[in-house]
């Protein structure tokens, strides 16, 4: 079973040490997880954490059941990951195709390994036709699917991304999410967003968080029932209507999703 938990998580950043995350506790248990929130909710340190490139000042998160606390676990942890940063760049002289060859190599892809990966990556998310192109000469939503497409390699168990639509046009978002869509398809993918639609088309479970602390985790049908007229069809607006209700405390409390 996929699940993501978290225990009593605590960061606090710059010289003043402000709480990013204040005793984060919660467990989601569906393969497809939004961490939503409004700046400064967290979310971004969240990412930072689940992926190691920053240690919890305290609390311990596991996935899937499994501790990421040892030396050892954290090792075979970022073997099974696969990492999607916000500000994602290639190496635009790179072809596509050169590119995640040379992410396999980083990620120590057996070298026999390396053709199959990296077709399989580029046929998931629609730029087989451009494996040959300079990353330079890519559209922005190109890059971002050639950005999950290097999260793929080497078979992750778990796929992490920070906003990872942002930036992008109602096209290029909907043809991110058929690729994102695959992605999850063999991995565990917990992505932020602060964004409605992309909770409605890529999430099952959803997270919300306000000033480092948690404020709901359900399904996403959840949400939107938490919004001022439940029963209504799941859509951007009935879950931004329920967004809305629990950043303002207005239905009940975090553990009731």
């Amino acid at each position: 079973m996929s699940s993501l938990a978290t225990s009593h998580l605590r960061k606090s950043l710059g010289r003043r040490r402000v709480p990013a995350l204040d005793g984060l506790t919660f467990t989601a248990t569906s393969r497809r997880i939004a961490v939503l929130g409004p700046n400064g909710a967290g979310k971004t340190t969240l990412f930072r954490v689940l992926a190691t490139l920053a240690d919890a000042d305290e609390g311990s998160f596991s996935v899937a059941g499994q501790g990421v606390a040892t030396p050892a676990e954290v090792e075979a942890y970022r073997r099974s990951l696969g990492v999607l940063p916000q500000s994602f760049s290639a190496l635009g002289s790179y072809s596509c195709a050169e590119f995640l060859e040379y992410v396999c190599w980083l990620k120590k892809v057996p070298r026999s390994s390396v053709p199959e990966n990296v077709a399989r990556a580029l046929r998931a998310v629609d730029l087989e036709d451009r494996r040959d192109d300079r990353v330079r000469t890519l559209s922005g939503g190109m890059r971002r699917r050639l950005g999950l497409a290097q999260t793929m390699l080497g078979d992750p168990d778990v796929i992490l991304m920070d906003e990872p639509t942002a930036g992008l046009d109602p096209e290029q978002r909907d043809r991110f999410a058929g690729a994102f869509e695959r992605a999850a398809e063999t991995a565990l993918v917990v992505f932020t967003t602060h964004i409605s639609v992309d909770v409605v088309n890529l999430a099952q479970e959803v997270v919300v968080l306000s000033e480092g602390r948690l404020r709901f985790v359900g399904t996403v049908d959840e949400l939107a029932a938490r919004g001022p007229g439940p029963g209504a069809p799941v859509s951007s607006e009935s879950v931004d209507a329920g967004y809305i209700a629990v950043l303002r405390g207005d239905r009940s409390d975090p553990g009731d999703g």
